[in-house]
C-alpha cells in the first residue's frame, strides 16, 4: 500500500503522541501504581503503538 507524505507524517505524529502518553502512564505507575482501568488503557496504548510503528515502518 502506497502512503502519501501526509499520511506518513500523521502516523509519525500519532506515534509520538502515543509514546508520550505511555511514558506518562509508566511514570505514574512507578510512583503511585495504576488502577485496573488505567492498566488496561496502558496495555491498549502499547498495542496500538506497536501496530502503528509496524505500519509506519512498512510505509517507509
Amino acid at each position: 500500500m502506497i502512503q502519501t507524505t501526509e499520511q506518513i507524517e500523521m502516523m509519525d505524529r500519532r506515534n509520538e503522541i502515543l509514546r508520550r502518553n505511555i511514558q506518562q502512564y509508566l511514570v505514574h505507575d512507578n510512583q503511585y501504581g495504576l488502577s485496573n482501568q488505567d492498566q488496561f488503557l496502558l496495555n491498549q496504548m502499547v498495542k496500538e503503538w506497536h501496530a502503528n510503528n509496524y505500519e509506519l515502518q512498512g510505509a517507509r
